[in-house]
């Protein structure tokens, strides 16, 4: 795990907090449709209304972008307030990449689905759990991910090249199943299956119980979506950015996905102005492309100045850097993309890496590279403020945590081979001493090998040349220990 420290990262103050009924908010009780799942209560709660004043900060002082500044832990601090009775513990917002409908990814959920469909789509997602259990230990915790695809009546066959997806409702229970709590739907596939597809890829997330943003009718594409329902009060805003955005449809009804364009900020200022932080997600159209185009650090500084507190990016497929846009002191982090979460990528796309790695392979960090962006809200006591109970609510860190997307191709192809695994899982916390543990069916231990060389020089490569943080060389673990899943004293690796 590493953390990537924020100090200063204020979430805006909120104004009113007055609601309208609308969509569930992540976080409330919701049911998860997997087979076996307990039943939940019905999704329960509010969205914020759509008519804030326009919040904007006056001063016309040109922003600034650089690196993060990671040298501090992005905990708080020993001295800091314990914790005040009757306000809710930390909030983790944690934002994952694109959950993708490839041909291999739909075989291998359903190989290792058993009786329930819906199984093996959480089969996929199972080796996270780890990270949310540490989470929960301190807080509430919210996931959200990319609905890369439409759960839709086939009206299009899917197709790897150009790629055209349609995917199962299953998939929906599954994910659901596995602790996503929101998706966000607003990217350059929403329209697989036509608008009627995309209509009712909406109507199975929301029947699903996830909450969403970036797509709907004209009354709910662009509105937020409430990530908690208790303090803090933050809005996630989603959107697409495509080098020219469409037209909206001209039916007011009609499914449409949310475009970055002229419209943008002052839904951005609108949302600000309604609550304790606004968190804006962007899945970028650039296929691979590692670092960010000129026009999405524009994007993100006019975000900034509009109010986001907060912005994370999707769709490059890979991983990219992570700045931050100081505005008149008021830091905002931009992670510009976390890269894939469930895809069948990595062996041939650009820029491959062999599977044991060449002697440049640690500056060529490629799709099976992925992400966790994770923000941490803390209440603080408002200065001079009654009751005593009434409090802000700061963003106190940003933790990046670095994914391995698992693939035992080669292994599976090879005659009597075991079933194909895909799935992602954090990179190791230690250096296992055995290259065997965590390793597939059927390796050998030369193979093993190569395995964990691939991972440890992929972790270089985004640590250097991504994140560029000089991180410290991955320590033996201690006996017993798995290397995928922290001890609960474990920090996490804070950059110098």
């Amino acid at each position: 795990l590493l953390a990537l420290a924020i100090e200063g990262c204020r979430a805006p103050a909120g104004g009113p907090h007055a609601d309208s009924p609308g969509r569930p908010v992540a976080g409330a009780s919701a049911e998860a449709p997997a087979a076996g799942a307990e039943p939940a209560p019905e999704p329960t709660g509010t969205t914020p209304r759509r008519d804030g004043a326009d919040t904007a900060d006056a001063a016309e002082t040109s922003p600034t972008v650089e690196p993060i500044d990671a040298g501090r832990d992005a905990s708080p601090p020993a001295d800091a307030e314990p914790p005040l009775a009757g306000v809710p513990p930390a909030l983790f917002v944690v934002v994952g990449g694109d959950l993708m409908f490839h041909d291999q990814i739909q075989s291998v959920a359903r190989e290792h689905a058993g009786a329930d469909p819906a199984a093996g789509w959480a089969w996929l997602l199972r080796a996270l759990a780890p990270v949310r259990r540490r989470l929960e230990a301190e807080g509430r915790v919210v996931f959200v991910a990319n609905l890369e695809g439409p759960i839709a009546v086939e009206r299009e066959p899917p197709q790897p090249f150009p790629p055209r997806f349609n995917g199962p409702p299953a998939a929906l229970a599954g994910f659901r199943a596995a602790g996503i709590d929101v998706l966000t739907l607003a990217n350059n596939h929403a329209y697989d299956q036509r608008r009627a597809g995309l209509a009712e890829t909406v109507a199975a997330v929301e029947a699903a119980g996830f909450v969403h943003a970036g797509a709907g009718d004209a009354a709910s594409a662009r509105a937020p979506a409430a990530l908690s329902e208790r303090e803090p009060r933050v809005l996630l805003l989603q959107y697409l950015w495509l080098p020219s955005p469409p037209a909206d449809p001209a039916g007011a009804g009609e499914a449409r996905v949310a475009v970055l364009d002229d419209r943008t900020e002052a839904e951005v200022r609108a949302a600000a102005a309604e609550a304790d932080a606004v968190l804006v997600v962007v899945h970028w159209v650039g296929e691979f492309q590692a670092q960010p185009l000129p026009a999405w650090r524009d994007w993100a500084r006019r975000l900034a100045d509009a109010g986001a507190t907060a912005v994370v990016g999707h769709g490059p497929h890979v991983v990219g850097p992570v700045e931050r846009v100081d505005r008149n002191g008021r830091i905002v982090p931009v992670v510009f993309s976390v890269g894939n979460l469930v895809a069948n990528m990595g062996w041939g796309v650009h820029p491959g890496v062999a599977l044991v790695p060449t002697d440049d392979s640690e500056f060529r960090p490629d799709a099976r590279t992925e992400a966790l962006a994770v923000l941490r809200f803390d209440p603080v006591p408002a200065d001079d403020v009654l009751p005593p109970r009434e409090v802000q609510w700061w963003l106190t860190g940003l933790w990046m945590i670095p994914l391995w997307l698992e693939d035992n191709r080669p292994l599976a192809n090879a005659p009597g081979g075991p079933r194909r695994e895909i799935f992602p899982r954090p990179m190791p916390w230690c250096l296992p001493g055995d290259p065997r543990a965590g390793c597939f069916e059927g390796a050998t231990e030369g193979w093993c090998r190569g395995r964990l060389e691939l991972i440890r020089t992929a972790r270089d490569a985004v640590l250097r040349t991504i994140w560029g943080i000089e991180a410290e060389a991955l320590l033996p673990c201690p006996a017993g220990a798995d290397p995928y899943d922290p001890p609960p004293d474990f920090r996490p690796l804070a950059a110098p």
